[in-house]
């Protein structure tokens, strides 16, 4: 049995795309999602992955890294790009000389259906933020809001010649904002009992920067938020981000950092959070948390990461920038988006290094040079949207007077971050310990060719149950033989069994019952009532799984407001 476990470890350590991750013992019970246990007994890693049981609910198990998987065989990770539209989005402007449209975020509008866009444009030298409407996520309609943005660019237009309609925001020195955003996310937050909009924004100029939270009751007309205490900033180019499955305000920040050897990049992510201590708030102490490293190429830099809250976790798309000096000609110059995970928001794996999660156009188009995120994702017709920023001259290369930047949408499957494939030999992927907290399981697969079953294990044997409510004896009966097959292409599959009606409902009542903490010392110890999951595939894909009692919106537990 122990050469078992010290293979399904290897194959974990050895999996192509990512490292192992292995969770380690005793994590407050209060505060996380995952339940370690203690042992008297010396462990090696892959028995104290083992011995870590996580609840599972409505959020899904991705698969960005190896977490809640414990042993893989005849098992290859893939990452699955953003497939873009092949022509950038027709945003209209709202008058003349308005351009380089880019939408920075987009959230539920009021009315529940549809969203609002915050676009930032150029006029004149001077950065606009403009407001649009959509139900689609392509078709973007202005707001007519009869406002001018600032004083300057009210200034700049003749009265005869101001627009009929304008969706121009206010930021201004009048409405108490004392410099207009540059660098920003919108967003609608989760809290109860204050304003459903707001926004975080950092200016472009003067420096040093200031970082500073805004609110607003209607997404349009903006105020300082109670809870902002401003931030200086020192740094280049900043990504702001919200959680919203911890209400935290984030900001990832560029450091420009010339190197002093040639594998270490000039530009890095440095992280800051706005932390409420003695409900006094302040923003804590900027730390490093990605770099460019050898496997990026010698004369790599990250130059700025964008992040979103994504079922509980961080997916990261940092901006992978190669210089003039790089060997490859083809990448000299351009700026390509990857794919980073995390669980905490400051600890990152790169996800597939190397590989383009958002990548550049073909020669010549309009994102051949430079492309890089630009919004957060929505979920639309059950797909992730994603909205970029593209041009086709390199970093490198000389601007005119009318360089042209354009906003791209490209789409993704719900979770289709990477997969975890088999092909016609077949192959299995075993997971970590947990406790569903939900009675059906559910998958997100593509199995048009083959097929995936699912078998339950207890303490890796099979689930033996001893009776069923109508006093009728059975065994095994989450074998994988009982496990009718899935056969098609679904984002929420849900799992079955032969004669079992729900997962839950068909165990003891008091199969999830673990000792309770003061009767164990204060330690939990390891309990065969953690169940594991083993996935046998053949010519399919898996893509992610979770617990539900019943069909929810795929939204849930994924993306929130």
């Amino acid at each position: 049995m122990r050469k078992l476990w010290t293979w399904a470890w290897v194959l974990v350590l050895f999996n192509p795309c990512a490292k192992a991750v292995a969770q380690t013992a005793g994590i407050d019970e209060k505060t996380s999602n995952v339940l370690g246990f203690e042992s008297d007994f010396p462990q090696e890693p892959w028995d104290i992955k083992r011995q870590t049981a996580h609840f599972i609910g409505q959020e899904p198990v991705l698969f960005l890294d190896d977490a809640f998987i414990l042993g893989l065989h005849n098992i290859q990770r893939s990452l699955h790009p953003l497939v873009k539209e092949s022509q950038p989005l027709d945003i209209p402007a709202p008058f003349e000389g308005v351009r380089n449209l880019i939408i920075k975020s987009i959230v539920p509008a009021p009315d529940g259906e549809s969203f609002y866009a915050y676009v930032s444009a150029q006029y004149n030298g001077k950065v606009l933020f403009l407001l649009y409407q959509t139900n689609d996520g392509v078709q973007f309609q202005p707001v007519s809001l009869n406002l001018l943005s600032t004083e300057q660019i009210r200034s700049e237009l003749e009265v005869k010649n101001e627009p009929v309609f304008n969706n121009l925001l206010i930021f201004d020195q009048e409405h108490g904002l004392t410099f207009p955003p540059y660098f920003c996310t919108f967003y609608r937050v989760t809290r109860e009992n204050s304003p459903p909009y707001e926004a975080i924004v950092i200016n472009k100029s003067p420096r040093p920067r200031m970082a500073k939270i805004l609110q607003s009751e209607d997404g349009i007309r903006w105020e300082d938020s109670p809870i902002n205490v401003r931030h200086e900033v020192t740094f280049e180019s900043n990504a702001p981000a919200y959680d919203p499955f911890r209400d935290r305000h984030l900001l990832y920040l560029r450091l420009w950092d010339p190197p002093k050897k040639p594998v270490t990049g000039w530009r890095k992510v440095i992280f800051s959070e706005l932390l409420q201590e003695q409900d006094t708030p302040r923003w804590s102490d900027e730390e490093l948390i990605l770099e460019a490293d050898e496997a990026d190429g010698p004369v790599a830099d990250i130059y700025y990461m964008q992040v979103t809250g994504y079922a509980g976790q961080y997916i990261g798309i940092p901006a992978v920038y190669h210089r003039a000096a790089c060997p490859d000609p083809a990448l000299q110059g351009t700026i390509h988006g990857q794919l980073a995970f995390s669980r905490d928001g400051k600890t990152w794996e790169r996800v597939c290094q190397g590989e383009p999660f958002l990548p550049l156009g073909a020669p010549g188009t309009w994102d051949s040079g430079l492309i890089g995120p630009s919004g957060n994702p929505i979920m639309l017709q059950n797909q992730l949207y994603y909205y970029y920023w593209g041009r086709v001259t390199k970093h490198d290369e000389p601007l005119l007077s009318d360089y042209r930047v354009d906003c791209g949408l490209a789409r993704l499957r719900v979770d289709g971050f990477v997969s975890l494939d088999a092909g016609p030999e077949g192959g299995t992927v075993l997971t970590v310990p947990f406790w569903p907290k939900g009675k059906h399981l559910t998958i997100n697969a593509d199995a048009r060719g083959g097929e995936i079953r699912v078998e339950v294990l207890q303490d890796y044997t099979y689930v033996e149950l001893k009776e069923f409510e109508k006093g009728t004896a059975g065994k095994g009966l989450f074998r994988v033989e009982n496990c009718l097959p899935f056969r098609g292409d679904a984002l929420n599959h849900r799992v079955e069994w032969v004669n079992g009606e729900n997962f839950v409902d068909s165990f003891p009542p008091d199969w999830n019952n673990p000792e309770p903490l003061e009767k164990s010392g204060g330690k939990r110890h390891f309990t065969k009532r953690a169940i594991a999951l083993k996935f046998y595939l053949k010519n399919a894909r898996l893509y992610s799984f979770w617990f539900a009692d019943k069909d929810a919106p795929l939204e849930q537990g994924r993306l929130r407001p």
